[in-house]
């Protein structure tokens, strides 16, 4: 699927195929977004395409004053577009000039079945030769645009780890392509394919990145791999804003991605999201003390103090492993605002402690756990905390036992009246996760199924909420789990006084909500009330920050 944005003062409308060759010309292109194999590419929408492509839409994006969107179904085309394009330059030109921004996602598509693996298709140095033809499109469109006299402002291509070409490698002539754009690029996300980084080389010296200011590089799958292109961007990129940065979460010192110093400062850095194990965590200790701008943080660094399995002993071992570790200092993060601890280790260095310090005094309004509830009462310092989500339980974690609440529920119930100033509640309670099968020894299957989420959980969850709160908002989700019955939507539980909506997020997501009148609750359901902000950080629509109900 191809997608072309396209800015301009006009209402959102769909245009179908055989309007196409008649647009007027005052749709000019802004952007070019590529869903699929990544070998289709096309331009100004008047050009006439030909009767051969088929399943062609031209929709507005709903997030975005004047954006539209053109949906190509087949992808096999991409020469024959790119040449009308190129045609289209020629006769009137001026089309090149005008692409701002290019948006490659890679599908979650089916293994093509005329493709057939090697016995070196799953080997370290295995190069799948399928992306080396998908790339040659993008790479004629960026130095198209480049002999243009123009350059780019954003560029996207993530890769998925499990996408069919994920052993893939983009030739040099890429890279080298979109390096010309890099003085002009605003907004950089690149994922790299299996140990496609350690085969790439780090962009020429000169190539810099003034005017960068988003920046998100997954490198998940660089194991083992040199990190020098990702070390060269860092240090050539002194105006960032945002810095999502995604790395190999395995704790073998050869696994771990290699020279990448953290030996950087971003002055400017607002947002700052890190996922991977904590390889030379004495260094990056030191580069977070450094982020004082720093208003929202994914901490999602893991790092256990352990000996090594005796197996393990002989293999090249963390330098710094045996270094006593740098604990948060008080002064860093002076201006925090939103924290999400991603990870599951015990932090003798980042705990909850630490970042609920009260001698750091950080002004704190949300919180997300995504890993380990210990240490949660440590939350207790966060007198100006008005969102707390739970994201890292399940089902189970909440559904009382006989006579006894859960180790979460008991967690809850203890740090809920000390939080006064909390206005939301989000638990995961998530079921599917916990569904398996199995085959017995008469080659019968069992499955187990775990009951998804339902009015009892909910009903038990609402029972947790001490009567003086001041929660405003509650959010449950469980992708398993029914509507709620219009039985109970009429005829709703009794709710804390404070308690004005409920999200229950699970085969639909629905918000109520709720209306009380004469002692009794009715749940109606409505809109989210808050105005969601509109690209700030060009934030994702599974930006965590983004999924609350209420404004703070």
């Amino acid at each position: 699927m191809l997608a072309v944005a396209f800015r301009g003062c006009f209402r959102p409308r769909t245009v179908p195929y055989s309007a196409l060759p008649h647009m007027s010309r005052q749709y000019k292109l802004r952007c070019i977004s590529i869903v699929g194999p990544p070998k289709m590419v096309t331009a100004d929408l008047s050009v006439a395409l030909p009767e051969t492509v088929q399943g062609t839409s031209v929709t507005r994006e709903l997030d975005g004053p004047g954006w539209y969107h053109a949906k190509i179904a087949h992808p096999e085309h991409t020469q024959v577009l790119l040449d009308h394009v190129l045609e289209k330059e020629k006769t009137t030109g001026g089309i090149l000039s005008k692409i701002q921004s290019i948006d490659i996602v890679d599908p979650e598509s089916q293994e093509d079945p005329n493709f057939q693996k090697s016995d070196n298709y799953f080997k370290r140095s295995h190069v799948d030769p399928r992306l080396t033809t998908y790339c040659a499109p993008i790479t004629s469109l960026l130095n198209y645009i480049t002999l243009a006299s123009h350059s780019l402002s954003s560029f996207t291509w993530t890769s998925p780890y499990d996408w069919p070409m994920k052993y893939g490698q983009r030739p040099p002539s890429f890279w080298t392509a979109l390096w010309a754009h890099a003085r002009t690029l605003s907004d950089l996300h690149i994922g790299f394919y299996e140990h496609e980084l350690g085969r790439t080389a780090p962009p020429p010296p000169d190539v810099t990145f003034p005017a960068l200011t988003n920046l998100r590089i997954d490198a998940s799958t660089a194991h083992g791999d040199n990190g020098q292109l990702v070390e060269h961007i860092f240090k050539n990129s002194p105006n960032l804003e945002r810095l999502d940065f995604v790395y190999p979460g395995c704790d073998l010192y050869t696994c771990q991605i290699q020279n990448i110093t953290w030996d950087y400062d971003f002055p400017h850095l607002k947002r700052l999201e890190v996922r991977g194990w904590d390889f030379n965590r004495r260094t990056f200790a030191h580069f977070l003390t450094r982020c004082s701008n720093v208003e929202v943080f994914t901490d999602g660094v893991d790092y256990i103090h352990s000996t090594p399995e005796p197996e393990f002993q002989s293999k090249p071992q963390d330098p710094e492993a045996v270094l006593p570790p740098v604990p948060l200092p008080v002064t860093a993060f002076p201006n925090l605002r939103a924290l999400c601890m991603n990870t599951f280790s015990r932090s003798e260095t980042r705990n909850l402690y630490h970042w609920f310090d009260p001698q750091a005094a950080r002004p704190i309004q949300h919180v997300m756990l995504g890993g380990s509830l210990s240490n949660m009462q440590a939350i207790a310092n966060g007198k100006q905390l008005k969102v707390l989500e739970v994201r890292s339980t399940n089902i189970k974690d909440w559904r009382p036992t006989p006579g006894a609440l859960s180790y979460a529920a008991s967690e809850l119930v203890t740090l809920l009246p000390k939080l006064p100033s909390l206005q939301e509640l989000a638990l995961g309670m998530d079921s599917g996760c916990l569904n398996y099968s199995y085959r017995n020894d008469d080659g019968s299957e069992e499955v187990v199924v775990v009951p998804p989420m339902n009015v009892d959980d909910l009903k038990h969850v609402i029972s947790l909420l001490p009567p003086s709160t001041q929660i405003r908002a509650l959010r449950l989700w469980d992708t398993q789990a029914d509507a709620l019955p219009q039985s109970l939507l009429d005829d709703f539980y009794a709710v804390p006084a404070s308690l004005e909506y409920i999200s229950w997020e699970g085969k639909e997501k629905r918000l109520y909500r709720l209306e009380k009148m004469e002692g009794t609750v009715r749940a109606v359901e409505c809109e989210v009330p808050r105005q969601r902000r509109q690209n700030e950080w060009r934030t994702e629509d599974d930006d965590w920050l983004e999924d609350r109900i209420l404004d703070y």
